[in-house]
């Protein structure tokens, strides 16, 4: 039994000195030496370090400081409502200076007519059976 763990022992030994001369740990040591020599880069990652252990002790707490871990966290919450409106907010932000001519207004009222056309089309008996499932539920 000894000499199996003996064996074990060796062979992790052994990996450690491959993998130490492989090219991919040296990129890591010179990618961690150059971290090292910039102190902005230096100073984000302590930064980073002591919000992570805050971040840590807070949430391990039986009585938790939720405005401290919103503050932590940079105020994310998973709020879906929240973070949804705020991603479309930024995706179809739309500039003062935008004006809206004649062929906008001809093209929304064209887009409006033809959704509401097939909606309209496809309704048929299953469109009226909901709609008699909707007026029932409200007598319930």
């Amino acid at each position: 039994m000894f000499k199996l763990h003996y064996n074990v022992y060796e062979k992790v030994e052994e990996l450690a000195k491959l993998l130490a001369q492989s090219s991919e740990y040296t990129e890591l040591q010179a990618a961690e030496d150059a971290g090292e020599k910039d102190p902005e880069l230096s100073a984000c990652v302590a930064a980073f370090i002591e919000k992570r252990q805050q971040l840590e002790n807070e949430t391990m707490k039986d009585e938790k400081d939720f405005d401290l871990i919103g503050a932590l966290t940079g105020e994310q919450t998973l709020d879906l409502a929240g973070q949804s409106t705020t991603v479309l907010e930024g995706c179809f932000a739309v500039s003062a200076d935008v004006t809206f001519g004649l062929l906008n207004l001809l093209c929304l009222i064209a887009f409006a007519y033809c959704v509401i056309k097939i909606f309209f089309q496809n309704i048929k008996r299953g469109g009226i059976l909901l709609v008699q499932m909707a007026v029932g539920s409200l007598y319930m």
